[in-house]
């Protein structure tokens, strides 16, 4: 899943889904931890946005980059450097 409005609507899901609100309650720019997402939460979404992904984006990561608009803008900046398959296979 490359397309970012795609990732953010499935985040923003995600986030909505854990703690237990409608989608449209979860504003892009607003910290999550404002919302109530603790660590445990923290860590699954950030895993499961990682396989989602194909980066790694661990809870650190989610904790510093504390917005959806914000893990957005470090996902695209991860996968700009992360290597692609071609070079992993040399």
């Amino acid at each position: 899943m490359t397309d970012i409005s795609k990732i953010q609507s499935w985040l923003v899901q995600r986030i909505a889904i854990y703690l237990d609100r409608e989608s449209d309650e979860i504003d892009a720019d607003t910290p999550l931890a404002k919302y109530g997402l603790d660590s445990v939460y923290a860590q699954s979404i950030a895993t499961e946005l990682s396989e989602k992904v194909g980066v790694n984006f661990d809870t650190r990561e989610l904790i510093k980059h504390n917005s959806v608009n914000k893990i957005l803008r470090r996902i695209q900046e991860l996968s700009a450097i992360a290597p692609s398959s071609a070079d992993t296979n040399q």
